[in-house]
């Protein structure tokens, strides 16, 4: 693995912090179920997602097409269905709903990235990075949701 990437894994994680606390800064604040405990959910799925996202990141710029057909689905099944949906049940009222909404739109987002992939398509980095740009935006607008720390 070069320097470059390397270099471009670090700058997703270094950038995603403070774009997820800006958003967070602009969003009112959501009914909570337990306070205590959706803080805790929430930093344990950034967490998640900051590691996920610097894999997948670092896949693409390879262009390692066959671990990215590997980690998106592996990504689906432990972040998104798992991770995510902790995360949105801890809310209430019109901000569960919307993160619900997040959620759903995050398969669609990991589908075109595991397809951008696929050697049926010709594999497309282009593709594959249009398609993360979409996973941090809503990875940015879930987190959103969260308590304000």
């Amino acid at each position: 693995m070069g320097a470059a990437n390397q270099l471009d894994r670090r700058s997703v994680l270094a950038t995603l912090p403070a774009a997820i606390t800006t958003v967070n800064s602009v969003n009112s604040v959501p009914a909570w179920a337990g306070e205590g405990d959706a803080i805790a959910v929430f930093a344990a799925a950034y967490d998640e997602a900051a590691q996920g996202i610097g894999r997948l990141d670092g896949m693409i710029e390879r262009e390692a097409y066959d671990e990215i057909l590997k980690y998106t689905k592996e990504f689906d099944l432990s972040f998104r269905k798992v991770t995510m949906k902790t995360a949105a049940d801890s809310l209430d009222g019109a901000a569960k709903a919307e993160a619900k909404e997040i959620r759903s739109r995050m398969t669609l987002e990991l589908q075109a990235v595991n397809r951008a992939a696929r050697p049926s398509t010709p594999p497309s980095k282009a593709g594959a990075t249009a398609a993360m740009d979409q996973v941090k935006l809503d990875l940015e607008n879930f987190s959103a949701w969260g308590p304000n720390k």
